[in-house]
């Protein structure tokens, strides 16, 4: 029992610092509570949970770079609402076979998701460039990246692990803005949508 508490603890601190940095923290706590013996769908129940103690550390954190942007931030948070609801939904009404049988590649999702994290801010800056060459291309990645951020938002819902990291990718695209702010946006966005997923889990 001191071990396992200790394991937990451990795993929590980890889940805590990737979740400010790269919004990767389901991937150290899943994974812990799965092997302390939780059922899946338990374990992502609580996980979520777990992910809003660690969102309000990083929503404090990034405070200073949010300033100035509370519109854009507002409309970012609503449609990931959206989406989380309909993720939570899913996870709720779906069988616990099926969550079992999916997790596994979503797990595979998220490794690809951060070795490919190294190179997606090039990417994204190169693509923000050649969508602001005309207005026309210009409102369809935006129109493309805004839907981007509902299917984020129902897939945090639903699991999370590096969910992050998409909305990251995502952001890049459509704020022309400095890394640390389009990261301060993304903790925020995922903190309202793992809070709002949760209470729909519970009541």
């Amino acid at each position: 029992m001191v071990l396992t508490f200790v394991f937990l603890i451990i795993a929590g601190f980890a889940a805590g610092l990737l979740a400010s940095v790269a919004g990767l923290a389901s991937l150290a706590s899943y994974p812990a509570l799965l092997l302390v013996g939780l059922p899946p769908v338990i374990a992502n129940v609580t996980n979520t949970t777990a992910l809003i103690f660690s969102g309000i550390g990083s929503m404090a954190s990034s405070l200073k770079e949010l300033r100035g942007n509370w519109k854009r931030l507002a409309i970012y948070i609503g449609l990931s609402l959206v989406g989380s609801v309909i993720g939570s939904y899913l996870l709720l009404i779906a069988p616990a076979s099926s969550f079992e049988k999916i997790v596994p590649f979503f797990i595979l999702l998220a490794g690809i998701l951060l070795l490919l994290s190294g190179r997606k801010k090039d990417v994204s800056t190169r693509k923000m460039k050649e969508a602001h060459a005309t207005p026309k291309k210009h409102f369809w990645v935006s129109l493309i990246s805004l839907i981007g951020i509902v299917l984020v938002g129902a897939y945090t819902g639903y699991f999370g692990a590096a969910g992050g990291v998409i909305f990251l990718a995502i952001l890049s695209v459509i704020m022309d803005e400095k890394f640390a702010v389009i990261n301060a946006t993304k903790n925020a966005i995922a903190f309202v949508g793992n809070l709002v997923a949760d209470n729909h889990f519970y009541f």
